[in-house]
């Protein structure tokens, strides 16, 4: 994003994506002098849960850079209803690479070495990203259709890997 096009965005509703942290909806407060610009967004809205840490809270400030800042064109929501259409949209993911992996790890007999280091790797990243999105609902107490899917799989891929 261009630093005119920001400055008349402050106030308003923008979308700040970070690389480890998530994306978030949040109010542009200000932008920084700096070339190029940063943005501080204070969020609202979650439009994707991090992978491997903690969820940001609602409220919280966070600077990114002009080229992860987008103006927001989507209807607002509360960070609640946010947050579980987030971790309901990217589960369905996490689920199906886990099932795979656990297909080819319960198969050896029908797939090549290869596949078998990368079911062991999968099971591994895949466990590790249920496990925090389901931490992030419980701590936000947010229940989605795939909780008990994923506590299935994160269950049966643990036996598997022991």
């Amino acid at each position: 994003m261009r630093r005119k096009e920001a400055e008349k965005l402050i106030g308003q509703r923008v979308e700040a994506y970070t690389v480890n942290w998530g994306a978030y909806i949040g109010i542009l407060e200000e932008i920084t002098d700096s070339r190029p610009f940063r943005a501080k967004v204070r969020i609202t809205e979650v439009l994707k849960v991090p992978e491997f840490k903690p969820v940001l809270r609602e409220g919280r400030v966070i600077t990114v850079g002009a080229i992860h800042l987008k103006k927001c064109e989507r209807p607002a929501k509360t960070y609640q209803e946010s947050l579980k259409e987030a971790l309901e949209n990217q589960a369905p993911h996490v689920i199906d690479t886990l099932k795979k992996a656990l297909e080819i790890y319960e198969n050896p007999d029908k797939y090549y070495r290869q596949s078998l280091i990368w079911a062991g790797e999968m099971l591994a990243t895949y466990s590790r990203i249920a496990e925090n999105f389901i931490k992030i609902a419980q701590a936000h107490k947010i229940q989605t259709k795939y909780d008990r899917e994923l506590r299935k799989l994160l269950e049966k891929a643990k036996n598997v890997s022991r």
